[in-house]
């Protein structure tokens, strides 16, 4: 009996056990797809936010363009690769309903750089910055007219030192020695008109009217060591040379390639020659001191001047250079002798001359700018020839003329401008210094 009670305990609970494992338990839902469910609905929402964010942007810089460059196309809302819907689903995976925002290409915040104008108009530049280009190039690229006053002072101080005579015992002088010293002073006033039908070309006319004077001082007079003789003379307000040239822009200043002008002058001489005139004694000078009767404003020579300037921006300073070549035309004149006695027909070949120079400039506000410049003028021997002679050269024609130069600019207005200079002479041909002030007005 015992083992029968024991028994039925044991039965009842395999037969729980079986009823346990054969009842399947009740459904959970998945956790993990929920989550990642909710996470994508999340994800999404940000993006459409994003999108939001980046519609409004795109809003903006369109509404700026518009103000900068003109108006702007709207943007485009399409569905394309690479882009992520408002409802999280994959790219390429189409939706009926959705609106997607395309992400629109960069547009350009600063307007392109305007073309050379086919009329000369105000640049964009500083005018402290055209003033520059004008006085280094001569070309006027700010407008269609310019009318130019320039005002030129030169002094000339030279001395000499005269010795006629002999040396004795290689030691002992015997004979005269004079102590010549001659000052001349010169001032010009030019007349400058410039006109240019195009960006590329300038036609221009230059009238000068010359004002000289000279004093010339020669120890010994009558052979007195202590005696000096002097004379002046006088020249008033004359016509001198006029310029007429042409000039043309070869190439407009790129990131590469500096500003480039080639120039044309002609020269006439419709100033007073230095042939014929007659040199006259200084009464008490006993031969020591011979003076010209009047002083020429010009040459007296057709010539022909080809030049080349170039100027290119370094920022901050602008570099210019220049180059050019003057040959004159041989000429007939009725007199060229200094003898006051004698009147000798001939021919006179003035000497050719290459100039060159090269300068800096600074630009320190929008009027006015700072240069310092060199220039020198190489000039050959003249040579002359009496009627029924040989030529033959005229010694102490040649030259060498060397300056420093340090000028300004500064606009009085935005069609005005005032240019003054100093040059400073390097070798005893050039002037001791020249001072000159230039006032262009542009219209």
């Amino acid at each position: 009996m015992d083992k029968r009670i024991c028994a039925v305990p044991l039965t009842v609970m395999a037969i729980s056990c079986q009823l346990a494992f054969a009842i399947p338990p009740k459904a959970k839902p998945n956790s993990q797809i929920e989550q990642l469910r909710q996470a994508n609905q999340q994800q999404a929402a940000k993006l459409a936010a994003l999108e939001d964010q980046i519609q409004a942007l795109q809003k903006m810089v369109g509404d700026l363009n518009n103000k900068l460059v003109g108006t702007a196309p709207p943007l485009a809302k399409q569905t394309s690769p690479g882009t992520w819907n408002k409802t999280g689903n994959a790219p390429g995976q189409p939706q009926q309903g959705s609106v997607v925002a395309a992400v629109a290409p960069p547009r350009q915040l600063l307007p392109p750089l305007p073309p050379v104008p086919a009329d000369k108009t105000a640049g964009d530049a500083p005018k402290s910055v055209e003033d520059i280009y004008q006085a280094a190039s001569g070309f006027n690229s700010s407008s269609r007219y310019s009318l130019e006053a320039g005002l030129t002072y030169s002094h000339y101080d030279t001395r000499e030192l005269k010795l006629s005579g002999f040396l004795a015992l290689d030691s002992i002088f015997l004979g005269n020695i004079n102590l010549d010293r001659t000052k001349q002073d010169t001032l010009t006033l030019d007349l400058t008109a410039r006109y240019s039908p195009s960006p590329r070309w300038q036609f221009d006319i230059s009238t000068p009217f010359v004002y000289r004077n000279a004093q010339y001082f020669s120890g010994g007079a009558g052979g007195a060591a202590t005696s000096v003789s002097e004379a002046e003379v006088t020249r008033s307000p004359q016509l001198g040379d006029v310029n007429v040239g042409i000039a043309y822009k070869l190439i407009q200043e790129t990131i590469d390639w500096p500003d480039t002008t080639a120039s044309l002058s002609l020269r006439a001489p419709t100033g007073k020659e230095p042939y014929g005139i007659k040199l006259a004694e200084v009464p008490g000078s006993n031969g020591n001191l011979m003076v010209p009767s009047e002083l020429p404003t010009g040459s007296g020579m057709w010539g022909l001047t080809g030049g080349l300037a170039v100027v290119k921006t370094v920022d901050p300073a602008v570099i210019f250079a220049n180059v050019g070549y003057s040959y004159y035309f041989k000429r007939s004149f009725d007199d060229i002798s200094a003898n006051v006695e004698t009147t000798q027909a001939g021919e006179v070949q003035q000497g050719s001359s290459l100039q060159f120079g090269a300068g800096t400039a600074f630009a320190l506000n929008e009027k006015l700018s700072l240069g310092l410049s060199y220039s020198q003028q190489l000039v050959r021997k003249s040579r002359i020839r009496a009627e029924g002679t040989t030529w033959s050269d005229v010694i102490g024609s040649d030259a060498n003329v060397a300056t420093f130069n340090v000028g300004m600019t500064y606009a009085v207005s935005k069609d005005m401008s005032v240019i003054p200079n100093l040059a400073i002479g390097l070798t005893p041909e050039a002037a001791n210094y020249t001072v000159s002030i230039k006032m262009p007005y542009n219209f």
